[in-house]
């Protein structure tokens, strides 16, 4: 909303002052076109947009690597939340 309101701003500010150029005679001197040009996006994608299906090509081998990757992510991931939570359960009932 911000920025509708900045932009009409200035396309009438901009008119204001091509309007008052200088001259001293208004009526016989051309109107000043804007050098500020909108361009309006339609919503959703254009003719030139078009869908293409995303293909994944990986080897078993890939796949098997990646697996394990993850596989011990995971589980470095729940080891470190098992040590915060035993710290914090300790804490806790030392108090």
């Amino acid at each position: 909303m911000k920025f509708l309101i900045t932009l009409g701003a200035v396309f009438v500010a901009q008119g204001v002052l091509a309007n008052e150029v200088g001259t001293q005679n208004p009526q016989s001197v051309e109107r000043a076109k804007p050098a500020i040009e909108l361009a309006l996006a339609d919503k959703g994608a254009g003719l030139s947009w078009k869908e293409e299906p995303l293909v994944f090509e990986a080897t078993a081998h890939q796949t098997a690597k990646l697996n394990k990757t993850v596989e011990q992510m995971n589980q470095d991931i729940s080891d470190s939340l098992d040590a915060i939570i035993a710290e914090k359960l300790a804490k806790a009932l030392s108090k």
